[in-house]
């Protein structure tokens, strides 16, 4: 399984849903997966209690991955590998970090007509910087590959993600021929 981390605006559901599309691969995005197992929007339940709603994500996560086929796609939430639960089912995944300069980010949010809940208490696009200062080295450590996705269009970010997973499972195969 290929799973997509980084933040909100990355790239990780629409190119992730492109490339799977375009690979004839299956597609998961974990905060559709949580809306459906728990009727309520992700919105909603972080407004509500962002730990509690980081639980129910892992937990999620965990079915996913053990439901999911070997070759699914998978796009997180930007705050699921936060919890050591769900860094625990990523262990599972080869990992993919759609990484981006805060200003490119808050540029595609303010684009975006979907609510962005604020996660710090300050507007959703302005936090952006704060919260990827945190989260960028934990997206780094779990990372198997790292794409860069600055400046590039959602398609152009489908195809860099579609030649890294070709070389990530050429790599793969030859680690395997090798024993």
């Amino acid at each position: 399984m290929i799973a997509l981390v980084g933040a909100r605006a990355s790239g990780k559901t629409t190119a992730g849903r492109l490339a799977a599309e375009r690979l004839l691969r299956p597609f998961v995005d974990l905060d559709e997966a949580v809306e459906r197992e728990t009727g309520q929007s992700v919105p909603a339940l972080l407004e509500a209690d962002e730990p509690r709603f980081r639980e129910i994500e892992a937990g999620c996560l965990g079915r996913v991955v053990a439901a999911s086929p070997g070759n699914a796609i998978l796009a997180l939430g930007g705050g699921a590998p936060m919890h050591f639960e769900a860094r625990r089912h990523l262990s599972r995944a080869v990992v993919i970090y759609l990484h981006a300069r805060p200003e490119t980010l808050q540029k595609r949010l303010r684009r975006d007509p979907r609510p962005h809940p604020p996660l710090l208490g300050f507007d959703g696009v302005d936090e952006v910087a704060a919260i990827l200062g945190v989260r960028d080295p934990l997206y780094r450590g779990i990372a198997d590959a790292i794409l860069d996705t600055d400046m590039l269009s959602i398609e152009r970010v489908a195809k860099a993600l579609e030649r890294e997973i070709g070389r990530l499972e050429t790599l793969e195969h030859s680690r395997l021929r090798a024993y």
